[in-house]
């Protein structure tokens, strides 16, 4: 049952992925850039998945592991897009974001490239293969956790504002939380699923439902 779910969440997030390099293509082109960029980023990590998962020998995944972790980066990436399309104000310059966001890769790429990691089986091996970074850079974690503080406390007051996007504001309130609670979850217990796929299949909605917005729009 777990394998099947498993397997079901990484097609699903394959899906919505190029359900949005088909929206993307309609939307402003201050935006579509960034978004096409982030599609990649998980576009790339969920074919690694899915290889890791196929794959008996792990000889070479220790080469996959800077594309292993594109969330860090491809997830907050979607939730700046997804706040800035669902907060509709001329005051914040999307230029602002494509800056942040080329910070965020920098410091991504100088850091994983120096962080040791471990090819491990899943905790259910018919999961196939994890990358688990040493245990002293759970800090790494810590930043990933307060990226997504972050976006449910804009979500929350974007929520709460009159004429404001109520259901986009939502599903950005549930990818936040469901992130966040697989992020803390693996120091409290064992992890049922590997990934943050759940987490990162919401965002990837939430990002695609923001694009199809303006779209319409546009």
């Amino acid at each position: 049952m777990l394998l099947y779910a498993y397997v079901t969440l990484l097609l699903l997030v394959i899906f919505f992925v190029f359900f949005g390099f088909k929206v993307v293509a309609k939307v402003p082109k201050k935006i579509r850039n960034l978004s096409i960029i982030t599609l990649i980023f998980i576009l790339i990590r969920y074919t690694i998945l899915i290889l890791m998962f196929l794959q008996d020998n792990s000889k070479y995944m220790y080469m996959l592991k800077v594309f292993y972790f594109l969330y860090f980066i491809s997830i907050p990436m979607c939730g700046m897009i997804s706040i800035y399309i669902l907060l509709r104000s001329d005051k914040i310059n999307f230029s602002n974001i494509n800056l942040m966001s080329l910070i965020l890769i920098t410091l991504y790429l100088i850091t994983i490239l120096k962080i040791p990691a471990d090819i491990t089986l899943s905790s259910n091996y018919v999961l196939g293969y994890t990358i688990k970074l040493e245990n002293n850079f759970f800090y790494i974690d810590i930043l990933y956790l307060i990226f997504n503080v972050i976006f449910l406390i804009i979500s929350v007051n974007i929520f709460n504002k009159n004429k404001s996007d109520k259901f986009g504001s939502s599903i950005a309130i549930f990818s936040s939380l469901s992130t966040i609670v697989t992020i803390m979850l693996p120091y409290v217990v064992d992890n049922v699923l590997p990934q943050y796929v759940i987490g990162e299949l919401l965002w990837c909605i939430t990002l695609v439902y923001c694009l199809k917005k303006i779209e319409k729009n546009n």
